[in-house]
């Protein structure tokens, strides 16, 4: 018994540790994302015409522009990471399982709105606006 009891608290304290290092804060999810885009799809701010500091303000501010350059960009973003297919629709799982930020109920809540707009960069736009400001809790 006394040999169980060490094991017992050392699983139980490792748990708890890896429990709360899985997810990152918003801030710091969203400075991964700016790394990840510059790195895997610098062509979205080369075709687009989204400036650099637009780019910056999203990524490190959380700062959303409202110029139509700015919101392609997302678009393309959206798509190149396949959260967006390229008819438009979305895909939740790939938002979910790659977004350590965003959950089914965020995704499910910002579907609707997003679905009946006919731009592609106005409805990527919408869309990560309502998931970055979803019921003003992650950001």
């Amino acid at each position: 018994m006394t040999f169980y009891f060490p094991l017992l608290i050392i699983a139980t304290t490792l748990r708890m540790a890896f429990a709360f290092d899985t997810t990152d804060s918003p801030l710091l999810a969203a400075e991964k994302w700016g790394s990840r885009s510059q790195m895997e799809h610098p062509e979205c701010l080369q075709s687009t015409g989204a400036t650099a500091e637009e780019v910056h303000d999203f990524f490190e501010l959380v700062g959303m522009s409202t110029r139509y350059e700015f919101k392609c960009y997302i678009d393309c973003l959206f798509k190149s990471f396949g959260f967006i297919n390229e008819d438009g629709t979305i895909e939740g799982n790939a938002l979910v399982q790659q977004v350590e930020i965003y959950t089914d109920e965020m995704v499910d809540f910002c579907r609707e709105p997003y679905l009946a707009m006919e731009d592609q960069c106005e409805r990527a736009y919408e869309l990560s606006h309502c998931l970055t400001h979803y019921k003003h809790s992650y950001f």
